[in-house]
């Protein structure tokens, strides 16, 4: 009887875990990031599991380094978003942030508040990369996710972020 109750509990066990490993899956299969034009400017937006769209960046042409493709950004940026969704476990405190790595002015992903988890831009080289880094996430983070606007001073280095609750603008 123990031999049996044990093949049961240890069937229930590997039941249980395929199904919640299938469940959290499924969650970030059914949230999605993707480039959609929003009044002729190229837009990363979420799809949230109730289908509700939340645009992230509005790629203008005017905010960005001259030269730059607002088009192919967005697409880049759409599909870095929807791979760091799938590789990553708690999205719970993700900030984007603006800094510098090696001088240079970035744009990048953060989980909680450590260096850069994912670049996502990388700017011109400028006399203050910090401030021309933050100029430009102002300019095209959308403003209903800037109501957490933070400012660092890591090492010395001023850094601005702004932290958003991934799962919970996705709907989880």
């Amino acid at each position: 009887m123990n031999i049996q109750g044990l093949g049961l509990s240890s069937l229930l066990a590997t039941a249980a875990v395929v199904l919640g490993a299938t469940f959290v899956s499924g969650q970030s299969s059914e949230a999605t990031f993707f480039c959609q034009a929003q009044e002729n400017i190229p837009t990363t937006i979420a799809k949230t599991k109730n289908g509700q769209l939340q645009p992230i960046f509005h790629w203008k042409n005017e905010a960005l380094p001259e030269g730059t493709n607002p088009e192919q950004l967005c697409d880049t940026t759409s599909q870095q978003l929807e791979n760091y969704l799938a590789s990553e476990g708690d999205l719970s405190s993700v900030s984007f942030k603006s800094t510098k790595l090696d001088q240079i002015p970035v744009i990048c992903v953060t989980a909680e508040d450590n260096d850069c988890n994912l670049v996502l831009l990388t700017l011109p080289p400028a006399r203050e990369p910090v401030e021309a880094a933050g100029l430009v996430l102002d300019s095209i983070l959308e403003s209903q996710l800037q109501d957490k606007r933070f400012v660092s001073n890591e090492r010395g280095v001023q850094s601005i972020y702004y932290r958003i609750n991934l799962w919970q603008l996705l709907g989880f």
